[in-house]
């Protein structure tokens, strides 16, 4: 960790590391490091999946040049600001640990869903579609999952967990409104229409269609999405709405 030079070769290290609460750990700490040392954004090859406790750890080689002109295209503040997501996101992921050892669990003792990084592998080679499904779909179901999920932790007398909760949604609000800002901003610099891009992404399968299909029959994914439309085809007009914390 101290000897990575960059962003990229620290979240590389991070994502080649198997055990969950050391990968936390470690999120946070080269989050601090690049913060602190104002290291370069550089350039590195991920593993294609990140390690989980039975995977083997896997070296990084350097970035190619279609990563650098991502990179190019994208800029530093756009890595500024998801790095600052993946610092919330350990830190969440260490209150939900501490929390379930408090009760007699570990992280691995219930099933998990791998929704998330199937949307990642569909979308590895289409930036705006990684937006459109990870934070504008995936994590925008959350802001109406997390409300529900607190009242019904209430309403089992577990008060402790239902206040992680709460702060836990909180904050992915703030990470919706990053990855619309980015959405928006990466569909203007290739000369997309960001509202009609977003559509079209949909339409095209970029998530989950067995989640999708049995929400929209109540339809709450649809209501989602239209919110979600009139927040982009907004964005032009009030650039600082969603803009990412400092």
């Amino acid at each position: 960790m101290a000897s990575a030079p960059s962003l990229a070769e620290l979240g590389t290290l991070v994502l080649s590391t198997g055990d969950p609460l050391t990968k936390s750990k470690l999120s946070h700490l080269a989050y601090s490091r690049w913060r602190q040392e104002n290291l370069p954004i550089g350039a590195s090859e991920p593993p294609g999946r990140p390690c989980s406790p039975s995977q083997t750890p896997i070296g990084f080689p350097k970035g190619n040049s279609s990563s650098q002109k991502l990179g190019e295209l994208l800029g530093d503040g756009f890595f500024a600001d998801f790095a600052h997501v993946a610092d919330d996101e350990s830190r969440h992921f260490a209150w939900c640990s501490q929390r379930l050892a408090e009760l007699g669990f570990r992280y691995g003792d219930m099933p998990a869903h791998n929704l998330l990084w199937r949307e990642c592998e569909k979308s590895a080679d289409n930036v705006t579609a990684r937006l459109a499904a990870i934070p504008l779909v995936q994590e925008a179901r959350g802001l109406d999952a997390g409300p529900r999920l607190v009242q019904k932790l209430i309403g089992f007398g577990d008060c402790r967990t239902s206040n992680i909760v709460a702060r836990i949604a909180d904050e992915e609000v703030a990470h919706v409104a990053v990855g619309v800002y980015w959405f928006v901003s990466v569909c203007q610099k290739m000369g997309c229409a960001p509202c009609s891009t977003f559509k079209d992404l949909l339409k095209e399968d970029w998530y989950d269609t067995s989640c999708t299909n049995k929400q929209d029959k109540n339809g709450q994914l649809s209501e989602v999405y239209d919110r979600l439309a009139c927040i982009i085809s907004m964005e032009k007009e009030n650039s600082s709405l969603n803009k990412p914390p400092q």
